[in-house]
């Protein structure tokens, strides 16, 4: 079995691109993205537990440690996923 076949590399990154906007949509911080550069340095996933909601869920999270925002007071990402992908 071939690792590219299960772990699609490209599906993977646009799934932590739709994390971090969903982020940023959803701060109530005012923040002027322009000025920001997001860089995904790198997603770490395994063929049987990594999926594109598990790589957004976390890019979100990620995003929101970065502002320093606590993500329980957020509201849920998975719907927001469903039609994204």
């Amino acid at each position: 079995m071939n690792k590219e076949n299960i772990l699609n590399l490209q599906v993977l990154e646009e799934a932590a691109r739709i994390g971090i906007e969903y982020a940023i949509k959803y701060i109530d911080q005012s923040i002027d993205t322009k000025q920001i550069t997001f860089w995904v340095k790198e997603i770490v996933a395994h063929p049987f537990d990594s999926d594109p909601g598990t790589v957004a869920y976390a890019a979100c999270h990620a995003t929101w440690a970065l502002f320093n925002i606590n993500s329980i007071k957020t509201i849920q990402l998975g719907a927001w996923l469903v039609g994204k992908q």
